[in-house]
């Protein structure tokens, strides 16, 4: 409940860290679930599906990507493709718009 109260629930200190530990890992995974995302929490999905590496096991009728708790173990891992921008379907922040990680 709290996280649509503040500016930016993602903060700056994790955006920084999202940043550093994208470019060294070899595979960034994306499974939050169909859940509405904050302005701000959104701006940094879209960033990370947009990473060439990035992939996921499926998405949401929402194009979120889907959460493994619900899925077959043999589900396989998939490039994200998405023809609209989560952060277009996000929950305005309390104020001001939503900050680019690029």
């Amino acid at each position: 409940k709290g996280m649509w109260q503040v500016t930016d629930p993602v903060g700056p200190d994790n955006a920084a860290a999202l940043r550093r530990l994208s470019r060294r890992a070899a595979l960034v995974v994306a499974a939050w679930g169909g859940f509405p995302l904050h302005e701000h929490a959104a701006t940094t999905a879209d960033w990370l599906l947009s990473l060439p590496k990035t992939r996921c096991l499926g998405l949401t009728k929402s194009g979120a990507p889907k959460h493994p708790l619900y899925l077959a173990k043999s589900t396989q891992l998939t490039r994200p493709v998405r023809l609209d921008s989560l952060t277009e379907m996000a929950k305005p922040a309390p104020s001001g718009p939503a900050k680019s990680l690029r």
